[in-house]
């Protein structure tokens, strides 16, 4: 996500304004809420395995040392695995598991409501087709729109025969 051009956020030098949150090639996308998005992604084009990727960098990034100890939350998709990995470093916990959804389901965590992948948070009303149809859903439609505070979305949709992506900011 990149700051809107002429706010406070974009004139900050901060890093946790502007960074990478989705990443992809032709086996895997990675999305993250931070600067661990690369690193995750660098690790995999090395040949680590997915759990080990993102088990060794939010270990050695640890959460965001900033006043509400912000969890740092990652999605990863394996393609040729057909597997999706979820993970999240808290100041109290570390957890990385594969998540079964199937088409039609949307698997999440989020920063402060729900900080640790589990198996139990699937959307299962999600019927989006195209990834800015995603980002809708994710915004307006499903357990992120009950939020006090606006979120943002990007999606990836990935295939053998390509893939396509979409942001959508409140």
């Amino acid at each position: 996500m990149v700051a809107q051009e002429g706010s406070a956020d974009a004139a900050s030098d901060s890093p946790y304004i502007a960074y990478e949150c989705l990443i992809w090639n032709s086996r895997f996308a990675v999305v993250s809420n931070g600067s661990h998005t690369r690193p995750i992604y660098e690790r995999l084009r090395a040949g680590n395995a997915p759990r080990d990727a993102i088990v060794s960098v939010l270990v050695g990034l640890d959460r965001e040392f900033d006043q509400q100890d912000t969890p740092r939350i990652c999605g990863l998709v394996d393609l040729a695995e057909n597997r999706l990995w979820l993970g999240s470093i808290t100041a109290t916990s570390l957890s990385v598991i594969p998540i079964e959804a199937r088409p039609g389901q949307l698997a999440y965590i989020t920063t402060y409501e729900f900080p640790l992948p589990r198996t139990e948070q699937i959307d299962q009303d999600f019927d989006a087709v195209d990834p800015d149809a995603v980002c809708s859903h994710i915004t307006r439609e499903s357990v992120f729109s009950q939020f006090e505070k606006p979120v943002c979305a990007a999606s990836w949709i990935g295939s053998a025969s390509g893939h396509k992506t979409a942001t959508f900011c409140l």
